[in-house]
């Protein structure tokens, strides 16, 4: 005797109701399975192993999914001074001003402990020293504030100091130029294809760096001074 209508409704009402379960099933396992690899990226990170950091970032793990507090794997490798992770997650697009939960940057973390090679890293991927954190303060405040010297600029040695300046200029970021200015960052300081602070400011046309400058004392090629 052939199942009623009723009983093929059941049937097919449980079929559905299975393959449902399955399907949750399949997705929890794999969202359990891209959490972990997440975690194994930034563990990754945090130990320097760029071998598996590697394997993790080709495997399709998102570089820049966040913990709890919302570090990204390139900030473990800031904070524990991997500048070779640094490098490698740059070079892979991971974003370099992400912030954590507390507003902190990859290049605080670098800074606060004292990794000046990540920190330069960081500045030439476009780190932005002018973010700061829920207390109001920048990565170059964090550096000021390390000085086991007295120095008015300690950890962001002289060339990464200078790098700093340059970007400032080129993004018309005067707050951060008046604050390296006044800590006795060299004006005229030349970066890798010779050009200066005001070169930047200048092709930029960022007005208010380039008179900040001058007012300083800083030297502005003729060709440079179109903006000026």
């Amino acid at each position: 005797m052939p199942p009623s209508s009723t009983e093929q409704v059941e049937r097919a009402a449980k079929q559905v109701e299975k393959a449902a379960e399955r399907a949750a099933e399949k997705d929890a396992a794999e969202a359990e399975e891209q959490a972990q690899a997440e975690v194994d990226l930034r563990v990754a990170a945090s130990r320097g192993d760029k071998a598996a950091l590697a394997i993790a970032e080709q495997a399709g793990t998102d570089i820049d999914s966040t913990d709890g507090l919302g570090k990204s794997a390139l900030m473990w490798a800031a904070m524990y001074g991997h500048r070779n992770c640094v490098d490698y997650l740059l070079s892979k697009g991971a974003n370099v001003n992400a912030r954590t939960k507390s507003m902190w940057t990859a290049l605080h973390w670098a800074v606060t402990n004292e990794h000046t090679a990540c920190a330069e890293s960081l500045i030439k991927a476009g780190a932005d020293t002018s973010l700061t954190d829920k207390r109001g303060e920048t990565a170059l405040d964090f550096a000021k504030y390390n000085s086991n010297k007295g120095e008015s600029i300690p950890l962001l040695d002289k060339a990464v100091a200078e790098m700093a300046l340059l970007k400032a200029a080129e993004n018309g970021d005067l707050n951060t130029l008046e604050r390296l200015v006044s800590q006795g960052v060299d004006i005229d300081a030349v970066d890798g294809v010779g050009r200066t602070a005001i070169m930047w400011a200048s092709l930029h046309g960022n007005k208010a760096c380039i008179e900040h400058l001058i007012g300083k004392g800083a030297k502005h090629p003729k060709m440079y001074t179109g903006h000026i």
